[in-house]
């Protein structure tokens, strides 16, 4: 019984890593250029190697990496898969900075320099004012993961400086390390998923594609050939014709939202009386994220936008007395690790109803796929703890919802938006209520910072397995158009 618990275990592992590993693996191939680059015409015959889309060659490293790594976190032991990704976070920013030599490209260095300490510092500031506790219990580092922080900051580098050529494989390569702190237990989805947004936003922030300011272009004039210089010397965006406006304008947002959470009620029943999953709540608060892309196509008043939230707790207790859970008795004064996972992936139109002077109001529907898995294991003392055959709970569900967003801008240029939004439905078995009221400024026509409050109810009642779930964060949240 016990080898049968471990390999489920580990297949459970498995599967999880794979999923977030080519999920994110996959994301630099439907990725939009930066609408200020104008031209990637290199400059040097180096770069010329280095500069360009993804070709056949970039698709079948890309594809080959992605394949490696798969069979890597689905067959190697996950302590062996990780001290693989000791060295694959490494790879892509050695290689971004060995770019920039081979390019003679000063100002990439810098770029490479400034976006790498950004990522560094906030990377090891969150993890110090998180605290957040590992789910191997090893120790208090856990948000954001380091190792995926070093990956993603060198992957996006190299595709927003020099483009999809290179930069796809070694997004493949970053999507591994990030895969496989998750497959060893040294990190939950969400501390990688915020690992992935700054590695993104430091790029965004310091880094411009290699021929933004400069572009040599061949040009026939009559019988000669030359070529022609072109230096661009304002923003595509805003300005020109009307007509043709929604081109220069950026289509896609993205938001990263992260900060301290509360659980105020948290209840999984599988046979006779609700269980209290909070215990010694180890992490209340604990810092979890939030990401979200918006899609603004050709019409200005729709909009399409995904948003996932992961939530998973581990905690340590014990029954007053033996306990029945998934069809396994836990005897009573026994210690024991508790796993809680919550998974949320919403997926929604909406539409401006109204939007007349600072008067903002979106309504719309979409689908909310709802994960949850409850489980619990008998565990050694805490110092010693290890990779647990945890008797899991599962549940998977998709519910439609409706959202309602109020909104009002203010202050010069009507930069300041206060709004409040919910997503929502209540059926027989399910019951969810996502809630926000956010305070954001427009730092940019780009970047917008924010802080807010948000308030998740969840009910899943199906089955073996019914869960109550109350908790409410305070977030920051930084947002960048593209």
């Amino acid at each position: 019984m016990d080898g049968i618990l471990s390999s489920s275990r580990m297949m459970v592992r498995s599967i999880s890593a794979v999923t977030l590993f080519t999920l994110i693996a996959a994301g630099p191939v439907f990725a939009q250029h930066d609408p200020d680059d104008t031209s990637r015409s290199p400059s040097s015959g180096a770069r010329k190697k280095m500069v360009g889309q993804c070709d056949a060659t970039c698709r079948w490293l890309s594809a080959a990496l992605a394949a490696i790594g798969v069979a890597a976190i689905a067959t190697l032991d996950a302590e062996d898969a990780a001290s693989v990704g000791d060295v694959t976070r490494l790879i892509p920013a050695a290689a971004g900075l060995a770019m920039t030599l081979g390019a003679r490209d000063s100002e990439g260095r810098k770029q490479w320099l400034l976006a790498g300490s950004t990522s560094l510092a906030a990377t090891w500031g969150l993890k110090h004012i998180a605290d957040k506790e590992r789910p191997n219990a090893h120790n208090k580092r856990s948000f954001p993961s380091g190792h995926a922080s070093a990956g993603f900051f060198g992957a996006s580098f190299i595709y927003r400086r020099y483009g999809p050529r290179w930069g796809v494989p070694a997004w493949v390569v970053a999507a591994y390390t990030g895969a496989s702190r998750v497959n060893a237990e040294r990190h939950y989805v969400d501390d990688v998923l915020s690992s992935l947004s700054l590695g993104l936003m430091s790029n965004w922030l310091f880094t411009s594609p290699i021929s933004d300011r400069l572009a040599l272009n061949p040009m026939l004039a009559g019988d000669g050939f030359g070529l022609s210089v072109s230096i661009p010397t304002s923003s595509v965006i805003g300005g020109g014709d009307e007509a043709t406006a929604w081109l220069r304008r950026p289509h896609f947002r993205y938001g990263w939202e992260f900060g301290p959470a509360w659980v105020s009620e948290d209840l999984v029943t599988t046979h006779g009386d609700p269980i209290d999953f909070r215990f010694e709540a180890l992490n209340d608060p604990f810092y979890s994220a939030r990401i979200a892309l918006e899609w603004s196509p050709s019409n200005p008043r729709q909009e399409l936008d995904f948003g996932f939230t992961p939530y998973e707790i581990r905690d340590f207790g014990s029954f007053t007395e033996d306990t029945d859970f998934g069809g396994v008795t836990f005897p009573g004064g026994e210690d024991l690790r508790i796993r809680h996972v919550a998974y949320d992936l919403t997926a929604r139109y909406r539409y401006h109803l109204f939007q007349r002077g600072p008067l903002d109001i979106r309504v719309g529907a979409g689908a909310a796929f709802l994960y949850t898995v409850a489980g619990l294991a008998q565990t050694p003392r805490r110092e010693s703890i290890g990779y647990l055959d945890f008797t899991e709970v599962r549940d998977l569900a998709v519910i439609p919802i409706v959202h309602l967003m109020l909104g009002l801008e203010f202050g010069n240029s009507e930069r300041w938006l206060l709004y409040v939004e919910a997503d929502g439905m209540d059926l027989s078995s399910y019951r969810y209520i996502d809630a926000t009221a956010q305070l954001r400024y427009r730092v940019s026509p780009r970047w917008d910072v924010g802080l807010g409050y948000r308030r998740l109810e969840r009910v899943v009642d199906q089955g073996s397995l019914s869960n109550t779930t109350d908790r409410t964060q305070y977030t920051a949240h930084i947002g960048y158009r593209f």
